[in-house]
């Protein structure tokens, strides 16, 4: 779930937040599946049984313009000191008019 987030929050564009939690990993787990302990692979990548609890991860922001036209996308390494933006995407909202087809034009025949 994404959150609002009032620190990041401009006049400009409203911004939510989302922080990764990622389960922690015990290598005496009893619910153990196979020779990795208590990991399991999500379709990502190995990841604990969840039974230890949770930590933060990465945080992922999206930050919409006012008149939702636009919103920019990032995300933020949990380890970064700078906490520098990452794979920063901005998407602008296409007028439907631009998308449908145009009429032909033939005024040139009454000139």
């Amino acid at each position: 779930m994404y959150e609002y987030d009032y620190s990041m929050s401009t006049s400009q564009r409203v911004v939510y937040k989302h922080v990764q939690k990622k389960s922690i990993y015990n290598s005496h787990c009893a619910a153990t599946y196979g020779w990795r302990g208590c990991h399991y692979y999500d379709g990502i990548g190995f990841v604990g049984c969840g039974n230890h609890g949770y930590e933060d991860g990465d945080t992922y922001y999206v930050a919409f313009s006012k008149d939702k036209s636009s919103f920019i996308f990032w995300s933020e390494k949990k380890n970064d000191i700078d906490k520098t933006p990452r794979g920063k995407t901005t998407y602008t909202r296409v007028p439907k008019e631009d998308l449908l087809p145009k009429a032909a034009n033939y005024d040139f025949l009454n000139e």
